[in-house]
């Protein structure tokens, strides 16, 4: 905002300009004008007033624009229009429906952006763009809801169009955005609130607004207006999914033609599948899970066709049964059948540890995630997204209490040199770190928010440790049960692996602030899981974040 001495010392500047350069009133002007047939002399007179009146209107001016957005909206010329606070409008407000598209008025740079990558101002979603003949065409009030609500937690996806991006070039008449009401509009009626910054003139406010009223209506007269077609499919997007966790694991297994080693973990122990990720990974192979008091015949049949030499049994009789365990050894005749277990999900997940560390002598480390909760939908979502840091890196997860670390977790960490919390101080407490922090040399947190926000921090740890942006997975953040096994899988091909809401799409914004900026890099893209965890309408979104 102009403050009044401003305002006043500009007024004073624009008298004295206009007093010194313009002609005393009677002041003559003589114009000369040819014909085939005579010469005339025209004597014309311009007072002060009118060439003031001139000056003053050049901010008025049409200049060549396509429409920004569907001809079909509501617009007045409301520039003078006061405003909150003193402010005037210098603007005009296009009036039409929610995610209505906005278009490109000059072709350009894409050079002012906001609520792309992190939540927007107080004043809402807007980009800039630095137009080719020199002049910023601003995009204010751009959608920040999901379609069909009013929840201002839409999310990138359904601001900007897919692959707009800071930096990147426009072209004239281009799809760019779609029309809401974020920031300081969120409950009044959808609109476009459009300025053209403009440096060759200057209006009476001592600013550079064009007035853009007679530029908008010229460009309809001459029926200037966007042609772009709709969004691309979203075919970027696979689902690797089956009609349950067994068939999910099933369907990951499948890209190894034959596996040196299979992790067999039980379905619905969920501490004891997530240890198994890292286990499969150091041997190489993938985890297939099972359910029942016996060999699912679906495994049987997986296990037949990789022809694994050694199968490992992830939990005790009580999660695996003594007749699963016959099973497999009839099942794979000539494989050699471990066992890895303990007294409880503690002392099983130490035991995986130090398999995992006697297949990698050297200095040893971990990933610490919570294993118990009085609330079972607190337990398990940063141990999943641990689970594929500690496959991708070859590092076992060791599981804790919400309110003390287990004597089994202490016993493994003992001698680490270092080892990685992750979740914040809700799922860990300070008191609970503090006295991992005195078992181990070096312990550090990755943390978020919320479940989605951790899973970012630990996505991010898992590229410095070598995985690609190029291939994306994704699972569900509202329940484990298909999400088992896709940590060994993902990590076996280096991807990154994430969580979204497969369910209701709106707990989980922190995921599109941060894929949307990297949406370029993504070359593949899954969704881990069948329609019952992971709905269709998750997987469109999911294309919407990444195209």
């Amino acid at each position: 905002m102009r403050t009044l001495p401003h305002l006043f010392r500009t007024a004073v500047a624009l008298v004295l300009a206009l007093f010194l350069t313009t002609p005393a009133v009677g002041a003559q002007e003589t114009t000369t004008t040819s014909s085939p047939t005579s010469t005339t002399t025209t004597t014309t007179t311009t007072t002060t007033s009118e060439a003031g009146a001139q000056d003053e209107d050049s901010y008025t001016e049409a200049i060549d624009i396509t429409f920004p957005t569907s001809p079909s909206v509501q617009f007045t010329d409301d520039y003078h229009q006061p405003r909150s606070g003193g402010r005037v409008h210098r603007a005009t407000d296009l009036m039409g429906p929610k995610g209505t598209k906005l278009y490109a008025a000059r072709a350009g740079t894409v050079c002012f952006i906001t609520g792309y990558d992190k939540l927007p101002p107080s004043y809402g979603v807007m980009l800039t763009i630095c137009g080719d003949d020199g002049r910023k065409y601003d995009y204010i009030h751009v959608n920040n809801d999901t379609p069909g609500t009013d929840d201002a937690q839409g999310g990138p996806e359904f601001a900007f169009s897919p692959g707009l991006h800071p930096g990147g070039a426009v072209s004239r008449g281009q799809w760019i955005a779609t029309m809401g009401d974020s920031g300081n509009a969120e409950g009044t009626a959808p609109h476009l609130h459009f300025e053209i910054e403009d440096p060759t003139i200057l209006d009476p406010y001592g600013t550079n607004q064009r007035n853009p009223y007679n530029s908008l209506t010229a460009a309809l007269e001459r029926h200037d207006v966007p042609t772009e077609p709709g969004p691309p499919g979203l075919d970027a997007v696979v689902r690797v999914g089956g009609v349950d966790r067994v068939a999910t694991a099933i369907a990951l297994a499948a890209r190894w033609q034959q596996a040196p080693s299979v992790v067999l973990a039980s379905g619905d122990r969920v501490p004891d599948s997530l240890a198994a990720g890292p286990l499969a990974a150091s041997a190489k192979g993938p985890v297939l899970l099972n359910l029942g008091s016996r060999l699912d015949p679906r495994v049987a049949s997986e296990l037949k066709r990789l022809r694994p030499a050694w199968v490992v049994l992830v939990g005790g009789p009580a999660a695996l049964s003594h007749q699963t365990d016959a099973d497999v050894r009839s099942t794979v005749p000539g494989a050699r059948v471990d066992r890895i277990f303990g007294p409880d999900r503690f002392a099983t997940a130490a035991a995986v540890s130090r398999t995992i560390w006697a297949s990698a002598p050297g200095t040893r480390s971990a990933v610490i995630a919570l294993g118990d909760h009085a609330d079972p939908a607190r337990a398990w979502p940063d141990a999943l997204t641990a689970g594929w840091l500690g496959a991708l890196t070859h590092r076992p997860v060791l599981l804790t209490a919400p309110d003390r670390v287990p004597q089994a977790t202490l016993d493994a960490l003992e001698g680490i040199g270092s080892a990685v919390v992750v979740g914040g101080e809700a799922p860990v407490p300070p008191a609970v770190f503090s006295r991992l922090d005195q078992a181990v040399g070096t312990l550090t947190r990755l943390a978020g928010v919320d479940r989605y926000a951790t899973a970012i921090r630990v996505a991010e740890a898992g590229l410095r440790a070598g995985a690609t942006l190029t291939h994306l997975r994704v699972v569900t953040g509202r329940g484990p049960g298909d999400a088992l096994a896709a940590g060994a899988a993902a990590a076996d091909e280096e991807a990154l692996m994430i969580l979204v809401d497969g369910l209701e799409q709106r707990a989980d914004l922190p995921v599109s602030y941060y894929l949307r900026p990297r949406s370029a890099q993504i070359q593949t893209a899954a969704a881990i899981g069948g329609p019952q965890v992971m709905t269709d309408e998750a997987i469109a979104r999911l294309g919407l974040r990444i195209t």
